[in-house]
């Protein structure tokens, strides 16, 4: 049961990470307003990311209305971490043919 809990429960951790790197990327707080215009939250997309010993796990990730906002929590191409990319390609290079 734990293990079918793992994947969300990490999930909503990397989605907090990256809603207060947006935060502090904006310089202030959600639904806080500034004098002058400036960049705005827009809400956020789901996304799917592959961690070894976990799974995939389901994120949201945030964004900004002017685009400008990178997070530095989950590479914006990639699928899965660069460990389960390695052991796949040993895996492949070993002619194990079950992934």
């Amino acid at each position: 049961m734990v293990k079918a809990d793992m994947p969300q429960a990490v999930g909503g951790y990397l989605s907090e990470i990256m809603r207060l790197e947006l935060t502090k990327f904006l310089g202030r707080q959600p639904y806080e307003r500034a004098d002058e215009e400036v960049n705005h939250r827009n809400g956020s997309y789901p996304r799917r990311f592959t961690l070894k010993g976990i799974g995939e796990i389901p994120v949201l990730v945030p964004r900004d209305r002017k685009g400008e906002y990178q997070t530095r929590v989950i590479p914006k191409s990639k699928q899965y971490e660069d460990e389960l990319r390695q052991d796949i390609a040993v895996m492949f290079l070993s002619g194990n043919k079950r992934i």
